[in-house]
Parts: structure tokens; sequence; C-alpha cells
């Protein structure tokens, strides 16, 4: 006799925010869009609730955006849109004292980014 497939239906987690669907967004969710470079996940995850200023892994989504590529200035801009702070101070992996996003991306050479950070900056100061 066949076994059929086990169906687990995930449940909300307490005191996270919420999919439309009932189940919490998860912010490992939203840094491993950020990392696969999905701007309407991103957008779709942070319109849900996903929090741009929680710390998922080493890195805030905003450092995992500069972190990644040049090619997620879009993604950075979402972002900043959605609050994210980009004075936050990362200890990042291959350095030995803490960065900012903008940091990471001047030693990157995210040229993009660098720009979005800096006009974000500029503007709000």
């Amino acid at each position: 006799m066949a076994m059929s497939p086990t169906c687990v239906i995930p449940q909300p987690i307490p005191g996270a925010p919420e999919h439309s669907s009932g189940y919490s967004v998860s912010q490992r969710d939203l840094c491993d869009v950020i990392d696969r470079g999905d701007l309407e996940k991103v957008r779709a995850l942070l319109n849900r609730g996903a929090d741009p200023n929680r710390q998922c892994g080493r890195l805030w989504p905003l450092a995992h955006a500069a972190w990644n590529s040049d090619d997620r200035a879009d993604i950075v801009e979402l972002l900043l849109q959605h609050g994210a702070d980009p004075t936050i101070r990362h200890e990042t992996i291959r350095t030995d004292f803490e960065e900012t996003p903008l940091d990471i991306a001047r030693r990157l050479g995210h040229h993009r980014v660098q720009a979005v950070l800096e006009n974000h900056l500029r503007v709000r100061s």
C-alpha cells in the first residue's frame, strides 16, 4: 500500500508580522529574496510586514543588498523607502571592524548602490 505524502501546514510565529494568507513573514525569507535579487518578492514581503531593520544572519537586509551586487541598487532604494536605516553598522565576515552598508558598497566597488545610499544620506541630513 502506497503512503500518501505528508503535508505540513506552517503555523504562525507568535508576534511575527503576517502574510495576507495569515502565515508569518520570515526575516530569513526577506534576506533570501534580496540575495537572489528578486525586487518584486522583496516588495511583496515588505508590504506584508517584513522588517527592513531586523537582522537576519550576520547582516541586516540593507547590508545584504549592498554586499551582494551592484545590481541591487533598486532593492537598496526600495528598502530605504520602507525605512531601512543606512547607518546601522555591521560586523562583516571579511573585516574585523564594523561597516555601514555604504562602507560595504564602497569597499566592494558597487558604485550604483553607493550612489543610492549617498543620495539618501544627503537628502536625509
